[in-house]
C-alpha cells in the first residue's frame, strides 16, 4: 500500500499545492472481484459470508473467455505493481 493511503491530504502538481484535496482510503486497492481460469465474478460486497448473508448487493458472473482474461489483466497488473510489497508465507504450528 501507499504510506498515507488512510489520510486526507492536499493534491500536488509539479510539487504546488491545487487546492484540491484527495478522500480518505481513495489510494487503497479495494477491488470486489474473483477471477479463476474460466470465471469471473464482480460484486458490490466483501466475499466474506457475512456480506452475502445480512447485505444486498449485486453480482455478476460470467464465462466469457474475454471479459475472464481482461479481469485477470486487471489482478495481474496488481499483484505485479512494483508499489507490492512481498508476503512471508504462514508457517505451519505444532
Amino acid at each position: 500500500m501507499v504510506s498515507g493511503y488512510n489520510e486526507t491530504g492536499p493534491a500536488l502538481s509539479q510539487g504546488t499545492q491545487t487546492g484540491n484535496r484527495y478522500p480518505d482510503f481513495t489510494r487503497v486497492n479495494h477491488g470486489k472481484y474473483a477471477v479463476s481460469d474460466m470465471r469471473a465474478n464482480i460484486g458490490t460486497r466483501n466475499l466474506i459470508w457475512d456480506y452475502f448473508y445480512t447485505t444486498a448487493g449485486v453480482s455478476f458472473g460470467t464465462y466469457s473467455p474475454s471479459i475472464v482474461m481482461q479481469l485477470q489483466d486487471v489482478f495481474d497488473a496488481d499483484w505485479y505493481s512494483p508499489y507490492t510489497i512481498p508476503v512471508k508465507p504462514l508457517e505451519a504450528s505444532v
